[in-house]
């Protein structure tokens, strides 16, 4: 006998994330690296949690896949701007996180849209869409979806926004944190190496590199980032 459910969909910004060469933690039986791995998740759904009491977050993971949502109840157009703004900065931390502890990085995307979270399941146009967008983000970015980005000010936007020489815009998860830059172009650089002639793999790599100087000379352009 079937059992009837009433289906409510609500607007929620999620993202949803692969985690590039996460498979290999848990295909090689790597349990110290998959422990920081579902570790890492929890305590990123901890911070979501912290963001506010409008709503339950979700967030759920699938291997190397990541899928994490928050509800917009807000009728407040500015409360409502600062949790979308708060999402993000939530993101680019988890991003941040798994680079510094793993050197693993990110491909993904991040909508507004309509969806029903439920205990057992996610469901609804909201979810489909961010699947659809993580995958046309071919590169290794968190694309920003047109849904968040006409939520956003224009101050936020310059914040979280990197506009790629290709149109897309993508999440800058670089940000401020020119301290992060250093490890960052040692990876990039390890990983062209360990990807040599494998041209496809090469161009995701090249693509971040361009991303890594373009951040780069906007932090030297603005003094952020120190002469010594």
């Amino acid at each position: 006998m079937s059992v009837a459910m009433k289906i409510e969909l609500k607007s929620h910004i999620c993202a949803y994330l692969d985690v590039l060469g996460g498979a290999e933690i848990f295909s090689n039986q790597n349990l110290l690296a998959a422990e920081f791995f579902l570790s890492s998740i929890l305590e990123f759904e901890r911070r979501l949690n912290a963001m506010g009491p409008d709503g339950s977050p979700v967030v759920k993971t699938f291997t190397d896949n990541v899928f994490a949502a928050f509800p917009l109840n807000s009728t407040s157009k500015k409360l409502r701007e600062q949790q979308i703004a708060g999402f993000l900065q939530e993101v680019a931390c988890q991003i941040q996180h798994f680079f510094l502890e793993s050197e693993l990085f990110l491909r993904g995307a991040v909508i507004i849209g309509d969806m029903m979270i439920h205990e057992k399941f996610v469901f609804g146009p909201g979810v489909v869409k961010v699947v659809s967008e993580e995958k046309s983000a071919i590169f290794p970015r968190v694309v920003l979806d047109h849904s968040v980005l006409a939520e956003l000010s224009e101050s936020f936007q310059d914040v979280f926004v990197y506009r790629a020489a290709d149109g897309v815009t993508s999440l800058n998860y670089l940000g401020v944190q020119f301290w992060m830059l250093k490890p960052h172009q040692k990876a990039i650089e390890k990983a062209l190496l360990k990807n040599k002639n494998r041209v496809a793999i090469e161009a995701k790599y090249y693509w971040l590199q361009q991303y890594h100087e373009d951040t780069e000379a906007h932090l030297r352009r603005y003094g952020l980032y120190p002469t010594m």
